[in-house]
Parts: C-alpha cells; sequence; structure tokens
C-alpha cells in the first residue's frame, strides 16, 4: 500500500468511522452514524429529457452528501464509493442489458486517477449483476468541470462532447453518474447512446442537486 493510501486510511477508516462525519462510531448499512443519519436525505423523483426513459437517485445533495462527493471526488475516497452506492437502487422497472458510467476525458482521468462513475457502477453490477462496460461511450472533448459553470452554461459546455459505440445498438443501458444537477451531463450521454442505436437509456446518480448550483 502506498504512502499516501496508508494515510487516507488512518485519517477516514473504513467500516470504523462514519462516511459522513468520520467519527468512530456504530454504523447503519450505509456506513453512517446514528447523530448523522438525519442529515441524510432521499433524493425526490424527477425526469430529464426523453433521451431517458427513466431517472433516479440515491440521496439529495445537500452539506453531507456535498462533503462526502467531494471527498470521493477530490481526495482519493475511492473507498465512499461503496458508501454513496449504498443508497442508489435500481427501480424493477429498469430492464437493462449493461451499466455504463459517465466517462471522463482521459486527461481528467490522468490527473484524477480513476473515474468515480466508474467505481460507484461497479458497486451496482455486484449487486444487481449487470456487467459494466467502460468502453462503450466515450468523452471526446475534455470540457470544464460542471460545478465551474453556470447552469445556463452546463448544456453548451457539454454539447457534442460525447461519442458511443454503435455495439450499443438495441440494448437496453443504465448510465451512472455521482451528482445530477441540471441533467445536461447524462442527456448528453444519453442523446449520444441513443444515436448509436441504444433502446432504452436509464439514469442513476448518487446525489440529485436539482435547482442547486453545485
Amino acid at each position: 500500500m502506498k504512502l499516501k493510501e496508508l494515510f487516507l486510511a488512518a485519517l477516514y477508516p473504513e467500516d470504523v468511522a462514519c462516511c459522513v462525519c468520520n467519527k468512530e462510531a456504530v454504523l447503519n448499512s450505509h456506513g453512517v452514524c446514528r447523530a448523522c443519519e438525519e442529515l441524510i436525505v432521499p433524493a425526490p423523483g424527477f425526469s430529464l429529457s426523453e433521451a431517458v426513459s427513466g431517472a433516479s437517485a440515491g440521496i439529495k445533495y445537500n452539506d453531507a452528501a456535498a462533503d462526502m462527493v467531494h471527498r470521493f471526488k477530490y481526495f482519493d475516497g475511492r473507498y465512499l464509493g461503496k458508501n454513496l452506492a449504498s443508497f442508489m437502487t435500481l427501480p424493477q422497472e429498469w430492464q437493462a442489458d449493461v451499466i455504463i458510467p459517465v466517462p471522463l476525458h482521459p486527461e481528467r482521468l490522468k490527473e484524477r486517477g480513476y473515474n468515480q462513475s466508474l467505481i460507484l457502477a461497479g458497486e451496482l453490477s455486484g449487486r444487481y449483476g449487470i456487467p459494466v462496460r467502460d468502453d462503450l461511450l466515450k468523452r471526446i472533448r475534455n470540457t470544464l468541470m460542471q460545478s465551474m459553470t453556470s447552469r445556463e452554461e452546463r448544456r453548451a459546455n457539454v454539447k457534442d462532447a460525447f461519442s458511443a459505440s454503435k455495439r450499443c445498438r438495441g440494448i437496453s443501458i443504465i448510465l451512472v453518474d455521482d451528482v445530477i444537477t441540471s441533467g445536461s451531463t447524462s442527456e448528453e450521454c444519453a442523446k449520444a447512446l441513443k444515436a448509436a442505436g441504444a433502446d432504452k437509456v436509464y439514469v442513476i446518480a448518487a446525489c440529485y442537486a436539482g435547482g442547486q448550483e453545485s
């Protein structure tokens, strides 16, 4: 184990410390202590564009969720993928052939070292037995991070930023993201998948920040 990983493991011990407050405590099935349970709020129902056959998220993006996502994405908190994915439940009516994570551009992937959406996809795959395919959708333009753009700029920022393989033809797909705010990223991915012949595209995220600039 690398020195950085040892340091992070000591700072944020898995299965011992609460994934919200990082304090050692008795944890529930999501890895949350009793004191923090009220901070985690289920995500409301929402819908996206007509390219998306169904959309869902685990929890509402509030201060507690934002802290978890920030550590998950930017502080090598890969272990938090298990906690965040535990809040994500696929609706029974979603019948899919594969799970696809929202891709990072190769330069961003090199910088970060991992794709957080792929980690979430892997957790869902293990639970539901649906294979993950991260080779069917590519980000072909290195866009700004959506969190750095205004709500009005988000759609333009990701427009035509994705390309899907023709191997998507005829299959139904669950697209996985970490946070949905405006839905622009998910909708552009879905449009690319549908253009490549995908039958249905469902979208699920760990957090829903609808109406928030996060």
